[in-house]
């Protein structure tokens, strides 16, 4: 994960309507251990939610040390 800024310009985007954060579980019931961290994006003009699947503590640090930065430099 890079913490440099980029210039995002050509890329798609899509409106936000709610996030989502929560965890899986193998059973259906949500019964059983959780095994990973779930954050679902729900977008205005898309018809299924984008999930991010984190399988590891580390890799949900790394996202909210990022959000962190970023948010640092845009709002000092």
């Amino acid at each position: 994960m890079t913490n440099e800024p980029r210039n995002m310009a050509g890329v798609q985007y899509h409106a936000i309507e709610r996030i989502e954060v929560g965890e899986y579980h193998e059973d259906l019931d949500g019964g059983g251990d959780s095994t990973e961290v779930h954050l679902l994006l729900t977008m205005e003009d898309h018809p299924h939610p984008f999930v991010m699947r984190f399988h590891s503590r580390p890799a949900v640090d790394d996202l909210i040390v990022a959000l962190i930065a970023h948010s640092k430099a845009v709002w000092p």
